[in-house]
Formats: C-alpha cells, sequence, structure tokens
C-alpha cells in the first residue's frame, strides 16, 4: 500500500463538489453550453414566429422585447440558478436520508487501484478507469472515475502539506488528465 487516508465528508463538502461539477468541470461547462445554446434556439424560434405572425412590424417587434429580455436574464443568472437548484436539491435529500456519500470512508491508493472502504461498502477503482484528477487550491482534490462520480479528498484528510503533495506527486503519474483550478 503506498497510502492511507482517514477521509471525513461533510455536507459542505458534498455541496461544493456537487457546484464544481456542474458549473466549473469540463463536464459541467460542457451541459451549461449546451443548455444555452437549446435556449437559445428556443427563444430563436419564438423571436421568428412572432415577427412572422405579426408580419415584422414595429408592434412585433416590440412584443419580442420580452422575450430578449428573458434570454438575456437567463444567460447573466444560469450559474447562480444551478448552484441555488444544487443546495436545494442536497437539503432536500438530507431532509429524506437519502445522502449520495458516505460521511466517512478510508482510502488506499496500492500499486494498481485505490480502494475506498465505508461502513457499508467497499469499492475498487482501477487507476487505469480514472477519468480525470481535478485539484481545487487547497482545498480539494477530486479523483473522478466517470463523469459524473468521483471519491471527494477535502484537505482535513491530510496531515500536512508535505503528504498532500506526495499523493499529488504520485496521481500525476497516472497518465490520466490533471486539472488544476483556484479555489
Amino acid at each position: 500500500m503506498k497510502f492511507q487516508f482517514q477521509v471525513n465528508i461533510a455536507e459542505n463538502d458534498y455541496i461544493e463538489f456537487n457546484k464544481f461539477h456542474q458549473l466549473r468541470s469540463p463536464y459541467g461547462i460542457k451541459n451549461i453550453l449546451t443548455f444555452r445554446i437549446l435556449v437559445a434556439v428556443i427563444c430563436f424560434g419564438f423571436v421568428i414566429a412572432n415577427l412572422s405572425y405579426g408580419s415584422f412590424d414595429f408592434e412585433a417587434w416590440l412584443t419580442t422585447i420580452p422575450i430578449f429580455v428573458i434570454f438575456i436574464v437567463f444567460n447573466v443568472f444560469i450559474r447562480k440558478m444551478l448552484g441555488f437548484s444544487i443546495k436545494q436539491n442536497i437539503k432536500h435529500l438530507k431532509k429524506h436520508g437519502k445522502m449520495a456519500y458516505a460521511p466517512s470512508a478510508i482510502l488506499e491508493f496500492g500499486e494498481n487501484s485505490l480502494v475506498e472502504t465505508t461502513e457499508n461498502t467497499k469499492a475498487e477503482i482501477k487507476y487505469s478507469t480514472i477519468e480525470r484528477i481535478s485539484v481545487i487550491g487547497d482545498k480539494y482534490i477530486y479523483i473522478h472515475f466517470n463523469n459524473v462520480s468521483a471519491v471527494i479528498m477535502p484537505e482535513t484528510c491530510f496531515e500536512n502539506e508535505a503528504q498532500r503533495e506526495k499523493l499529488l506527486e504520485f496521481l500525476r503519474t497516472l497518465n490520466t488528465k490533471y486539472d488544476l483550478y483556484n479555489g
């Protein structure tokens, strides 16, 4: 075994991961772009339909203004709306006792795989299946093994900065995408 960590995940850590995933990760950025394009096409369709129906007269142009306002407001506030939605969804899950993370786990980095052991599960993740590693300043390390799931390692699981740096050095050798983000 190369490394072993006791990882404790708080609700805020899980919220931060979901916000990162939806708003900053390559997966989330692609989804937001796709959603913005879809909304633009729908708004453009409404504008063309409205103008055609109104024979492109001045009144028809005036009635398209609310569509443009909605489009602009949507694009300006999409990230805030998604962030709010994530927090509300997680609060809902917590209220109903269905959290999608284990609050405590032991992570063991071996020769060929990562083993995550929780109170109820034990999962082995081959290093070859890791898609991406995201390092969020000095706060988090996310080890993505598919486009929706990751092992979350908050700063609190490291005894000191040297231990964290040794793990990061090892993770860089895994021949996978490695992204650095500001905290």
